[in-house]
């Protein structure tokens, strides 16, 4: 099937929500009046309100009837879909800060689910825990190993039962894509498997602190590999540096 065109208040919205982030309408300021909007854009009025309502059900502006629409601190007053956003931004450089961010939620996020894992998972959660464990020693490449990994923590944060997590984890992993490009810099031909083994057998074993010792040791590895590939990319030349 064809993929469905985005709406015109849906298109409004995006680009207004990108003017904002990038600070084309900076905080505190108001956005154009709804008949500006519609003079510039050449849309109709309802369109043009259909994205206000969004921007503000967003918490990106705050609309004050009779007195304009007031641009909000995005980082005071957004949510975790914004994160996406300033990811890929394309006015905004690929940066030290929001890289640190993703890769900091990430690794708090996978330790406690580990921890939750191991006190909750069902006998099915462990089983294809282990499964996907196998898989993942399998691999014939990094762009496998990344699938099979992400399928991985994918189970045991359902074993969590933590839906914050889970959600959260869907947020994450939209950005992974961005890493595939720098797939063949990282060869997998040597890669150790002993924390992930440590790991998926302290979840069997329903050892939730050795559960968050694994999980642990496995995210800051992987964040240091992951940051020696981009500095072989070429971003971020002194990334370690600036991260230590």
């Amino acid at each position: 099937m064809a993929e469905k065109k985005k709406s015109t208040g849906q298109a409004i919205f995006e680009d207004l929500q990108q003017k904002i982030i990038s600070g084309e309408y900076a905080a505190g300021t108001n956005l154009p009046s709804e008949r500006d909007l519609v003079g510039a854009l050449g849309v109709s009025r309802s369109a043009v309100r259909e994205a206000l309502q969004r921007l503000a059900q967003s918490k990106l502006v705050t609309i004050n009837h009779g007195g304009g629409t007031k641009v909000n601190d995005y980082q005071e007053t957004g949510g975790l879909d914004l994160l996406n956003k300033l990811f890929n931004n394309k006015s905004i450089s690929f940066d030290l800060q929001i890289f640190r961010s993703l890769m900091e939620m990430r690794s708090a996020l996978a330790v406690d689910a580990a921890r939750l894992a191991a006190t909750r998972r069902s006998e099915e959660d462990k089983q294809l825990i282990q499964s996907i464990f196998e898989g993942m020693k399998q691999a014939q490449s990094s762009t496998e190993l990344q699938k099979r990994t992400i399928e991985y923590w994918d189970a045991i944060i359902n074993a969590s039962e933590n839906i914050a997590y889970k959600l959260s984890m869907n947020t994450l992993k939209e950005n992974y894509s961005y890493f595939e490009r720098f797939g063949e810099n990282f060869s997998i031909k040597n890669y150790k498997f002993v924390y992930y083994e440590q790991l998926t057998q302290a979840i069997a074993n329903k050892h939730h602190v050795k559960a968050e010792q694994a999980a642990k040791t496995v995210v800051e590895r992987d964040a240091r590999q992951l940051v020696n590939v981009l500095e072989l990319a070429g971003k971020f030349p002194e990334l370690d540096k600036q991260s230590s």
